[in-house]
């Protein structure tokens, strides 16, 4: 027998009598072909245990994540990105965002004729026109509110709000006496222990706000008004060497007096 020849079932001799082993014949040829083909085809790599499973898990949290980004996506990017501002939002941290505010009052005050002294000690960022003031920055939430948090219980006489939007900006300076009997408390947390805090929607300044500022030159007049009455706000009343020299050339009774 030649090899891999099927050996075909031996006739009862009888001539013309059917050959009932044909049919079975090629039923079992059909099951060795698929033996073979089973036996010669690649074995699949076989996955690492437990891998398959948590790819599940990725493509699973893959999808659920893509349905919670809705309520997270940040709606004001490309507004921001576009807008006058929009360097002060791509700062790398809050710290560093409350900072470039601080320098923006400072110059602003620089640039409105006001003197701008350093802080003698860490109670208040900077001294305006002889008034201590801290500087509290909030830049426009998405949700279209100014909120400034953290406001403490130090040294300053005067506080500036400032509230930036993409293509917006306003400027209160409000007195401390004003913000603290006005601020709600800030209780979250063991570090915001006596802190308090301001937030309203933008275009709606609150009542008690309203009158120490807005614009630029309205934050100006507030800080002036404190300057004028330093009793009423709580203000130092500091008078600089330059303004001794015009009080006593203006107080001083002429020659011809005596």
């Amino acid at each position: 027998m030649v090899a891999g020849s099927v050996c075909l079932p031996e006739s009862d001799g009888e001539e013309g009598s059917p050959d009932v082993g044909l049919e079975s014949l090629f039923d079992d040829v059909d099951l060795e072909l698929a033996v073979a083909e089973e036996l010669l085809a690649p074995e699949a790599e076989s996955e690492p245990e437990g891998e398959s499973a948590e790819l599940d898990d990725v493509e699973r949290f893959s999808e659920l994540a893509e349905v919670v980004l809705v309520d997270f996506a940040d709606s004001c990017a490309r507004e921001w990105e576009d807008g006058r501002f929009g360097w002060i939002r791509r700062a790398p941290s809050s710290h560093k965002r409350g900072r470039i505010g601080e320098a923006l009052v400072r110059r602003w005050a620089r640039d409105e004729g006001l003197r701008v002294d350093e802080p003698e000690h860490r109670g208040y960022d900077c001294g305006i026109d002889g008034v201590k003031v801290e500087v509290k920055t909030s830049l426009r939430w998405n949700s279209r509110r100014f909120v400034f948090l953290q406001l403490r219980d130090f040294s300053y006489e005067a506080i500036a709000l400032l509230g930036i939007g993409p293509d917006e900006v306003q400027l209160w300076m409000v007195p401390k006496k004003v913000l603290w009997e006005c601020a709600r408390a800030q209780k979250k947390g063991v570090s915001h222990h006596g802190s308090k805090w301001v937030s309203f929607p933008v275009g709606e300044t609150p009542d008690w706000l309203a009158p120490w500022g807005g614009t630029l030159g309205q934050a100006r007049d507030a800080l002036r008004r404190m300057r004028e009455e330093p009793e009423r706000w709580g203000t130092e009343r500091v008078v600089f060497d330059c303004e001794v020299d015009v009080l006593s050339q203006v107080s001083a009774p002429p020659a011809s007096a005596f």
